[in-house]
């Protein structure tokens, strides 16, 4: 895991970013929150220039993509880009970042109808999704002491701090843990010569095509909540099986794949399934640790036939979820970039070959509100006194080729927002609504179906 002793040479994960980035596959994402109320915007933008002293690396960038400069000053990265509301992602937010000559976060803003809209998009190379979200509330922090301070002249030791020091440079997260053992190499083996299958869809058009090569295509990005009522189902089904609500959603996403592929399935050379599900690196000790890429990888194998029982599915991902954890798996995915980053241009060559490495990825950010501090920790509704109220959040991955959907699920109080992200080569809105609702509906399937604790 990088600190922030810059300037510095990309790490492999890094690298393994700059050079996944082509076009129409922008390894860029998005964080989007909502707020029932407005912020003043030259409040904002002190905000957003605060905040973004302590993140290093949402302030720099690459020289040939190899090396990362000197951060520019927040105030020459802290724009605010001011849109026009819409109901879905605007097509600015997926603007392809060019490293080596603007730093990799851009932050947009939109307003209708005392509501507001935060859009902040980051490149991959320099900070994972729960970096974001922690610039993202430090944003806020940074603005409820302005508020602060303004409107009752509070003296400068009672706000809420709006700068934190950055990260050490000798800051840095274990790649190993007690217990944790190598996969061995008849299991390496196994992984790489299985074929995971892509979700089925339409083969595109060539307009479709020249589109995507242009960057022209903007991603479709859908959403479902499940409310409170939903959310208390599904943790005591979870419970039923002594496994995660996390769990259940692996479990049933794996079925939905199944059961969607399974008229292609014939054709489609191969039947096994793979979900990627990127894993935090973070732990206790890195409280500290400034917007940054602390992220690994574990993976779910399975073959469509063995997805039909729910009960021995559900218990064996949370065997295998298990193990990813207590072996740190996903320290040793990003420790094998590194053993291929080694040999010159190996990296490249891989992530050029024309290989599946996913059917679709899932990542849960987890809790979203008690990252603000203060208030917001104990008041389900509100920021703070001089904050407006949060009513949605959602995240919208990056896709690779050959990877067609991926899923983002995040926490919000006590619902869970779940969105999905397809590439629109292959799957359209229709499509993409389908497989959505397909998922959903399997989720409330498996709420009925399990035992109630």
């Amino acid at each position: 895991m990088p600190d922030a002793g810059l300037p510095r040479p990309l790490t492999p994960f890094e690298r393994y970013m700059v050079l996944d980035d082509r076009p129409g596959y922008r390894m860029t994402f998005l964080v989007q929150v909502d707020f029932d109320g407005v912020f003043e915007r030259d409040r904002l933008q002190r905000a957003v220039c605060q905040a973004l002293e302590r993140h290093p690396m949402l302030r720099t960038t690459t020289r040939r993509g190899r090396t990362w400069r000197t951060p520019m000053p927040a105030r020459d990265v802290a724009t605010v880009h001011w849109l026009p509301w819409t109901a879905n992602p605007p097509k600015e937010g997926f603007v392809p970042i060019d490293l080596t000559r603007e730093a990799g976060t851009r932050f947009f803003a939109q307003e209708q109808d005392g509501r507001m809209r935060w859009l902040v998009q980051a490149h991959h190379a320099v900070t994972d999704g729960q970096g974001v979200a922690q610039f993202c509330w430090d944003v806020a922090r940074a603005y409820a002491a302005d508020s602060a301070t303004s409107t009752t002249q509070a003296d400068a030791t009672d706000a809420t701090p709006t700068v934190v020091a950055p990260v050490p440079a000798d800051t840095a997260a274990p790649h190993t843990a007690p217990g944790s053992r190598m996969p061995s190499a008849s299991e390496a083996l196994g992984f790489l010569m299985r074929r995971p299958a892509r979700v089925r869809g339409t083969p595109p058009s060539a307009a479709l095509r020249r589109a995507a090569l242009a960057d022209q295509l903007v991603p479709t990005a859908l959403t479902h909540v499940f409310d409170d009522a939903a959310f208390a189902r599904l943790r005591a089904a979870a419970g039923a099986h002594a496994a995660s609500v996390n769990d259940l959603f692996l479990a049933a996403l794996l079925q939905v794949l199944a059961e969607w592929n399974r008229p292609a399935a014939p054709y489609a050379g191969s039947d096994w399934l793979r979900v990627m599900v990127p894993t935090t690196l973070r732990t206790r000790h890195h409280a500290a640790l400034g917007a940054t890429n602390a992220v690994g990888y574990a993976f779910l194998d399975r073959r469509m036939r063995d997805c039909g029982d729910t009960r021995t599915l559900i218990v064996g991902v949370h065997d295998e979820m298990r193990a990813a954890r207590v072996n740190r798996v996903g320290a040793q995915i990003v420790g094998g970039m590194a053993l291929a980053d080694r040999v010159p241009a190996l990296l490249g060559l891989i992530l050029r070959a024309p290989l599946t490495l996913a059917s679709v990825v899932f990542t849960n950010l987890g809790r979203a509100a008690p990252r603000i501090p203060g208030p917001a920790a104990r008041d389900a509704d509100a920021l703070g006194p001089h904050l407006p109220r949060i009513t949605h959040a959602r995240g919208i991955m990056p896709l690779r080729p050959g990877t067609r959907a991926g899923f983002v699920l995040l926490r919000l109080r006590h619902t869970l927002v779940l969105t999905l992200r397809t590439d629109p080569q292959y799957l359209d809105q229709e499509a993409a609504s389908a497989l959505l609702s397909a998922y959903v509906a399997r989720m409330e399937s498996i709420t009925q179906s399990l035992p109630a604790t």
